[in-house]
C-alpha cells in the first residue's frame, strides 16, 4: 500500500487537493493542484544554482586531487 512514485509527483498533488479542498479550507481543486506544482518547481528552481557549482567546481575532481595528494605521502 505504499505509493510508488518518482520524485513524489502525484503522491503530493493528491494530498494538496485533499487537503486543501476540505470545506474548513475551501479551496477548488485546480487551485490546490497549481499550488502543489509551484511548491515542486520552487523546489526544482532553488536547487538549480547548487547543480550549476557542481557541474562546474565537481566534487570528483576534489575527491581525484586529495587521493593523488594522500599517494605522494
Amino acid at each position: 500500500f505504499l505509493p510508488v512514485s518518482i520524485a513524489g509527483i502525484g503522491v503530493r498533488e493528491v494530498l494538496f487537493v485533499a487537503f486543501f479542498c476540505r470545506p474548513e479550507i475551501g479551496l477548488e481543486e485546480h487551485v490546490a493542484l497549481s499550488l502543489s506544482l509551484m511548491f515542486f518547481s520552487m523546489g526544482i528552481v532553488a536547487t538549480l544554482p547548487g547543480a550549476v557549482v557542481y557541474l562546474f567546481t565537481g566534487m570528483g575532481r576534489k575527491r581525484e586531487n586529495s587521493s593523488a595528494n594522500s599517494a605522494q605521502k
